[in-house]
């Protein structure tokens, strides 16, 4: 969802000519709904995954974090947005390789069963 609403966000603002037409007056408030919710199911994912001590939790919640708290710089947003753009293939990295790690273990989560 995050991901989706970087890639309208860049082409509107790159294309506004084309793509400007597709988007009304609230386009910024829909956008921060979606990043924001987006960021919200991830940030929630990522802290029942057993693995937040390693490199793939951290960045799956710092880039939840980092997405939550994007629309609190007001207009100042775009850098936020810049450095989650520029940090979304590590992000696709961790996500990769969590399923690859749970196809391997036969589709079983990791870690201690229901108590």
């Amino acid at each position: 969802m995050v991901a989706i609403v970087l890639l309208l966000a860049f082409v509107v603002v790159a294309d506004k000519e084309h793509f400007g037409g597709m988007v009304g007056s609230y386009f910024l408030q829909t956008m921060f709904s979606g990043l924001f919710l987006g960021a919200l199911i991830l940030l929630v994912a990522s802290w029942k995954l057993h693995e937040l001590r390693n490199w793939r939790g951290r960045t799956l919640i710092a880039w939840a974090l980092i997405a939550l708290t994007s629309p609190l710089f007001g207009w100042m947003f775009i850098m936020p947005w810049m450095v989650l753009a520029l940090t979304l293939p590590l992000v696709i990295a961790a996500l990769v390789s969590l399923w690859r790690e749970r196809e391997a273990s036969g589709g079983r989560a990791h870690g201690p069963g229901p108590v």
